[in-house]
């Protein structure tokens, strides 16, 4: 299990591109107390093109200080739940060691950061709960099983990493009135 970016005492790893995303990290986040900070951003993999990636994440955490504000953090507290994101920006080498998505989480408590292989669009959001949806394609390896349940179908979806397939019960009602019949 990787440890949350605070734990690594200035630590950054350079010697990788990707981060391996666990799913007792997305756990251990999804479990935070917040308000949490989702950021995500393209970015280049290294040299000269990642410093306007670098400027986007501390723009990106300067614009969460009135967000702060308003969800009763004084002046002190908002730059201090900032300043850690605005030291990973100031971190050279990080940003010579990129992949194609980086995604950072900031909690009152913690920080985390992923180096994504996978390309994902610009967002920025101060929630109750952190939008970890980012990190699911990379859990490749994680598979589970939706029950869809409506008045007119029922369906059964299987899950793993960015793909969703349809599968196939003949068995199962395909109605709640058909579900009912049985009774």
């Amino acid at each position: 299990m990787s440890a949350p970016l605070d734990t690594l005492a200035g630590r950054l790893p350079a010697d990788i591109w990707s981060d391996p995303v666990e799913m007792a990290d997305v756990m251990a986040l999804a479990r935070a107390d917040g308000p949490c900070a989702t950021l995500v951003l393209p970015v280049h993999r290294h040299g000269r093109a990642t410093t306007p990636d670098a400027r986007r994440l501390a723009q990106m955490a300067k614009h969460l200080v009135p967000g702060l504000r308003a969800a009763g953090f004084d002046d002190r507290s908002a730059h201090k739940f900032v300043a850690p994101l605005r030291a990973l920006a100031d971190a050279a080498e990080f940003w010579q060691h990129q992949s194609r998505s980086l995604a950072v989480f900031r909690t009152p408590r913690w920080t985390w950061r992923w180096r994504l292989d996978h390309d994902l669009p610009e967002e920025s959001s101060l929630a109750a709960t952190p939008r970890i949806r980012v990190l699911l394609p990379a859990l490749g390896t994680l598979r589970f099983h939706v029950l869809a349940v409506s008045q007119n179908h029922v369906r059964v979806l299987s899950v793993s990493g960015n793909r969703v397939e349809r599968r196939r019960m003949p068995e199962l009602p395909h109605s709640v009135a058909e579900a009912l019949r049985f009774e």
